[in-house]
């Protein structure tokens, strides 16, 4: 099966290499690549007199890639890691990232190019994120501009809650592990003489075709969605219309993809038919579509799923040119290969991963299904025909949207029924819309018409959003589950390639593993204690688990956003029901504990500021005032946490608690932390915990 697809193997000797050395301290040296190169040469010579040795030099250049990608990945991490920390100095960067405006900041990607000492410019690499203040200058900036400042680099800081999306590790992917803040005239835009073909020439264009759009009319959610498909402009998209597509499953058309290059594809190959099937025709087409594909997907800001797409179809119309047809396997893995070779951390983007998924089960899923019901009417056949199209790419795809996303659209099938077609008419009215721009009657009328479709598509996938079921919420899985599905589908494929025991007794196996697996977490789940403090700056979130059951004590009473970032993925990880929340502001005598704070939990008592969870005994102090609740007798505590920005002296505390931990949670404020480090110097002996630096305190409950 795979000798047709040498790529594939390449593909995984180079992945291999990759998170090899990416998760890992291995690191590989130009001199191993030297040296392994040499052995490939004189393994391939020795092999090539003696045909039975033939699999040895396979293995020895399979070897060699795996090695080539650690030594690849080993180059990102060190450009990753490459900071600046140099005093007295000015640094020149790129602005390489369209700029996203806050409402104090605005918010850049930079490229280092150079640093200015007190005498001479020196050349510098590096990437930065960059925020600076909301001013008249800023609001200018655009990508390809270049500024030069002073810094002060700072290290990206990492969410500190279990679970929690890694935005540091997401930066570090994207070659970012410093940031730095700017304030208004502390910095300035600088001219600096291009290259005769300069790429931010494509952006500026991107800019002067998203103009053209508004100043033919187009607004609002029809301007921000067309200019997302077909531009590649996803800043100005409004939340409920992102959260409309993603609940009917056609969020897709909103991020410029395969799907879109594809489209580009079929288009030009459509136009160019008429150049023929003679040898100079077929080159003629392949050039013009090799263009084509490539300045649409600089013109769209080059997102990883369109690079992936544009190297397949280029491969593709090389094959055509060539009169040969090319397997699309190994078209497919072969460049995924090749942008693995120029940037090894795409493995890890979720838009690369997701693409792959999703052309690879089409192209093999789709004609299977498709040929399950056979259809003769031509309506029908094509209805079915983008039926099995969204179905393959669904088998392929589930397994990392759930783990990714924790749902999935139930009424993805309807969706696509309306955004395939509907994307290849937007397209194709756009290119015809930039075509006729200098007969404005013309262009008119064409924006008008492209407003009118994009109005009907966001009203139809809204009324699929709102019909009943249409998203699974809350769903989980975690790295295991995830990899075991891979290799269920991918066991799948292989049992349709060849029917046979081997690969039916491996599909059963991994079906057994991930059911025994599931049932293994569900139990671990039932009989899991924690008590967990989470890190959210300003405020107080103390969380009581029993099995499935969620005692939530915080001052987050209507911060939903912080409670979804900061807590609820640890709590789809822990399979947890519903919060019952009791506010801080609540732990007082003057409530009512009959009704106000009823929890239906036997192993949980709370008085006052006091609570007891099993056998631990814990109290939350929000001001002095609980030290007039208390006698002095060092009354023993397991933990207490103090938090409201709570100051008390450790000597004072002392004389009415004996707590085995203190916690200061994170709601106290910059200078109150002081305080309390400097009170952790003053007594060393005390177990002092500092949320707002370690992060989460997590402590599993023996009973």
């Amino acid at each position: 099966m795979f000798s047709s697809i040498p790529y594939i193997k390449l593909f995984t000797a180079l992945a291999l290499g990759i998170i090899i050395s990416t998760f890992t301290d291995f690191r590989i040296h130009l001199s191993t690549i030297l040296i392994g190169f040499v052995i490939l040469i004189v393994s391939h010579i020795i092999t090539h007199k003696r045909i039975q040795l033939i699999p040895y030099f396979g293995l020895t250049f399979l070897a060699f890639i795996i090695i080539l990608g650690m030594y690849k990945a080993g180059l990102s991490k060190n450009k990753a890691r490459n900071t600046n920390q140099k005093q007295n100095i000015f640094v020149i960067g790129e602005i390489t990232k369209a700029p996203k405006i806050y409402d104090n900041f605005v918010k850049t990607n930079l490229e280092i190019i150079a640093i200015r000492g007190q005498d001479k410019l020196e050349e510098s690499q590096g990437k930065s994120l960059l925020m600076i203040e909301k001013d008249s200058l800023s609001l200018k900036l655009k990508k390809g501009d270049y500024i030069q400042f002073e810094p002060e680099f700072k290290e990206i800081k990492t969410n500190k809650n279990p679970e929690v999306f890694n935005y540091k590790r997401y930066l570090f992917f994207h070659l970012i592990s410093q940031q730095t803040f700017l304030k208004s005239k502390h910095w300035n835009i600088i001219n600096i003489k291009k290259s005769w073909f300069d790429i931010n020439q494509i952006s500026s264009l991107r800019q002067f075709l998203f103009q053209k759009y508004k100043d033919y009319g187009i607004k609002d959610n029809e301007l921000s969605v067309l200019s997302a498909l077909t531009l590649g402009y996803k800043s100005n998209l409004d939340y409920n219309i992102q959260k409309s597509y993603a609940a009917s499953g056609a969020i897709h058309v909103l991020a410029v993809s395969g799907l879109h290059v594809g489209i580009i594809f079929m288009i030009v190959s459509q136009i160019l038919k008429f150049l023929g099937k003679k040898k100079s025709a077929r080159i003629t087409r392949f050039i013009l579509t090799f263009l084509s594909i490539w300045f649409f997907a600089l013109l769209t800001g080059a997102a990883p799923s369109v690079l992936r797409a544009s190297l397949m179809f280029s491969f593709i119309a090389l094959g055509q040119a060539m009169n040969k047809r090319g397997n699309i396997y190994n078209s497919i893995f072969a460049s995924a290969f090749i942008l693995l070779l120029f940037n090894p951390f795409l493995l890890f983007d979720l838009s690369f991963q997701l693409s792959y998924s999703a052309v690879i089960s089409i192209v093999y899923f789709q004609p299977i299904i498709y040929q399950l019901i056979p259809i003769k009417n031509l309506i029908w056949k094509w209805i079915w025909g983008l039926s099995s199209v969204s179905i393959a790419a669904q088998i392929g795809t589930f397994p990392i949207t759930i783990f990714y996303f924790h749902q999935f659209p139930n009424y993805f099938l309807f969706s696509n029924f309306i955004v395939i077609p509907l994307a290849t008419i937007i397209i194709w009215l756009s290119i015809l819309f930039f075509a006729s721009l200098s007969i404005s009657v013309i262009a008119q009328f064409l924006a008008s018409v492209l407003s009118q479709i994009i109005r009907f598509q966001n009203f139809l996938i809204g009324e699929i959003e709102s019909w009943p079921y249409s998203l699974s919420k809350n769903l989980f899985i975690d790295e295991i589950q995830l990899t075991i599905l891979v290799l269920i589908i991918l066991a799948i494929m292989l049992l349709i390639y060849k029917v046979n025991f081997k690969h039916s007794f491996i599909l059963g196996l991994l079906i057994l593993g991930f059911s025994v697996y599931s049932n293994y977490l569900i139990i671990n789940k039932q009989n899991q204690k924690e008590i967990i403090i989470y890190d959210i700056k300003g405020f107080t979130a103390i969380n009581l688990i029993n099995g499935t059951d969620n005692i939530l004590i915080s001052s987050l009473k209507n911060d939903a956003k912080q409670k979804d970032y900061n807590i609820k993925q640890n709590w789809l990880s822990l399979g947890l029901e519903q919060e019952k929340f009791i506010e801080t502001k609540q732990l007082n005598s003057k409530y009512n504990l009959s009704h106000i704070l009823k929890i239906q939990d036997p192993n949980f008592f709370i008085k006052n500021q006091f609570f007891q969870f099993f056998d631990k005994r814990i109290l939350y102090v929000k001001d002095k005032t609980v030290l007039s609740k208390f006698e002095a007798t060092k009354l023993p505590l397991d933990y207490l946490i103090i938090g409201n920005n709570t100051q008390i002296d450790l000597s004072e505390l002392d004389l009415y608690f004996s707590a085995k931990t203190i916690i200061i949670d994170s709601s106290h404020s910059a200078k109150n932390l002081q305080f309390w480090k400097t009170q952790q110097a003053i007594n060393p002996n005390k177990n002092i915990y500092l949320v707002s630096e370690k992060g989460a305190f997590i402590d599993d409950v023996d009973v």
